[in-house]
């Protein structure tokens, strides 16, 4: 039985041994590795690209168009005509056509700046989208750091109650043999232990999980990449003025962005429909030639046929201007305008009732934070006085003072408030980063 012990003993440590060879990792190593390899950030970089390449004058139409054509043909064509005028025999064509053309509007209402303006806002919305993505996996991965920490922290706190369970074994066994213990007292401890290793190994691996699923945020290939996260729980809180973060909301918030920017770009809607009704003012100029070669039998006075090519060229081109005046296409540009109009007070709603959204969330959080920061110092408090308890009874037990049941109930104290003390931590840096994100500050 004392074998079996060891091996399970060896378990328990096999996970803190691995650990002294894993690759050291702060907050901050993890943060530059999410930004630099997460898929999602990277993905989303295409968006911002394709906006940027798309934003130029040329593709909001303030450029002319140029187009060069060319059209050759050949053609056989044997002739047997009714008409004594007509030339008989086989008519060989071979004709070359090239030309040049141009468009160029010179008048529109200002539709080209407004078009550039829509450009100019749809590549805003992707990098604040961008932004939203960044901020969102930063925090998921300084989430999911503090999740791993508290997951070993737990494991750590079971580990010891492990120990402690390994050595009343061993304290019972020798009291059985010399008559204090009765094997009841003996299998009720092994019960119990064998229970404790089963919360141990189910411990182990969430811990193994939640590296995976760091790994994983983090963008690595290997997803059981071995880490040792150096940071801790024990984060100093920050010094938050209440009026400043919320003004920061105000003016950094990246949903408030997005929003603010679409309505610009309602705002521009508007405009652009509005052109509809506006004379369009164009220039069109081209230039065209044409060669043309054939060979045909042709009568001579004597009555015979002589072959011969002829060869011919057409030449020229023209410049105008084009004036098209809308004047009546059954009431759709108003309906255009109109419904412009109503996107664009729609927008406005969706903007109030963002920033109502997150006035009431930026409260929310603020109240948290302080409230979690009072949690954790009566955890820290509560979890120093269970463990000052754990310590005395351990001694009371080895005294024959208290039975193995009340000290399994002062074990189970200790584990719950290390436990609680833990889960508050976490919570804290929860909310702080939260407060941080609401207020466009966690990428700083």
């Amino acid at each position: 039985m004392k074998k079996l012990f060891s091996m399970l003993i060896m378990s328990t440590f096999s996970f803190s041994l691995l650990g002294q060879s894993y690759q050291s990792l702060t907050l901050s190593n993890a943060i530059a590795k999410t930004l630099q390899n997460n898929y999602d950030i990277k993905i989303d970089q295409q968006e911002v690209s394709d906006a940027k390449q798309k934003n130029t004058w040329g593709n909001a139409g303030k450029l002319p168009q140029i187009n060069l054509s060319n059209n050759n043909r050949g053609t056989v064509q044997v002739n047997q005509p009714a008409s004594p005028f007509s030339l008989e025999g086989q008519n060989d064509n071979i004709q070359l056509d090239v030309g040049i053309d141009l468009q160029w509007t010179l008048f529109n209402g200002q539709r080209v700046r407004f078009r550039k303006e829509q450009l100019d806002n749809e590549e805003q919305l992707a990098l604040l989208r961008h932004q939203l993505i960044m901020e969102n996996k930063v925090e998921e991965v300084i989430f999911q750091y503090y999740k791993v920490l508290l997951e070993q922290e737990k494991l750590n706190v079971l580990i010891k109650i492990q120990q402690n369970a390994e050595h009343r074994i061993q304290r019972i066994e020798k009291g059985v043999q010399l008559g204090e213990n009765s094997k009841f007292e003996l299998t009720r401890e092994k019960t119990t232990y064998f229970t404790d290793s089963i919360n141990l190994v189910d411990q182990k691996l969430k811990v193994e999980s939640d590296l995976q699923q760091l790994n994983y945020i983090l963008g690595e290939e290997d997803i059981n990449t071995p880490y040792q996260l150096t940071d801790s729980l024990e984060v100093p809180t920050l010094d938050l003025s209440a009026s400043s973060v919320f003004d920061k909301v105000n003016t950094q918030n990246n949903q408030l962005g997005v929003i603010n920017t679409q309505l610009r770009q309602q705002q521009v809607n508007v405009q652009l429909s509005k052109t509809n009704k506006i004379p369009t003012v164009s220039l069109e100029s081209a230039y065209q030639g044409n060669l043309n070669w054939l060979t045909a039998d042709y009568p001579t006075i004597e009555g015979e046929l002589i072959t011969q090519t002829n060869k011919g060229h057409l030449y020229g081109g023209f410049i105008g201007i084009n004036v098209t005046v809308p004047v009546f296409n059954g009431g759709q540009n108003e309906r255009k305008i109109q419904s412009s109009k109503i996107q664009f007070h729609k927008k406005q709603l969706e903007q109030k009732k963002k920033k109502l959204e997150l006035k009431k969330e930026f409260h929310q959080l603020f109240s948290n934070y302080h409230y979690n920061q009072e949690k954790v110092r009566i955890g820290y408090l509560s979890q120093k006085s269970a463990e000052e308890n754990l310590q005395l009874s351990q001694e009371q037990l080895d005294l024959g003072s208290i039975s193995v049941f009340d000290f399994r109930q002062v074990q189970n104290s200790y584990m719950n408030a290390s436990l609680n003390y833990f889960t508050a931590q976490y919570e804290l840096i929860l909310s702080q980063v939260r407060l941080l994100k609401i207020s466009g500050e966690i990428l700083k």
